[in-house]
């Protein structure tokens, strides 16, 4: 082993010591990664889904306000025309 281990100025010539100190780090690497792997974006990707649903609904919204302004003017000029004081 070529790795060099210096704690508070001292170097660790133990190999048992080294391993554990590599073995360590690469566990620590390990849940860094599966954390973002896991937990960060899963967490992205359901606020990207949760933007996505927002804005079909809103356009949903928006089309169904226009279809019933639409329909609401046809029936208030056929109800105008009805129960106005002109007859045909």
């Amino acid at each position: 082993m070529n790795r060099k281990v210096i704690i508070n100025g001292k170097e660790i010539t133990n190999p048992i010591v080294i391993m554990a100190i590599q073995a360590g780090a690469l566990i620590i690497a390990a849940l860094a990664i599966a954390f973002f792997f896991f937990v960060v974006l899963p967490l992205i990707g359901i606020f990207i889904g949760s933007v996505f649903i927002a804005v079909i609904t809103l356009l949903v919204v928006i089309a169904l306000l226009v279809i019933l302004g639409v329909y609401g003017s046809v029936i208030m000029a056929y109800l105008s025309s009805l129960f106005s004081g002109r007859r045909q």
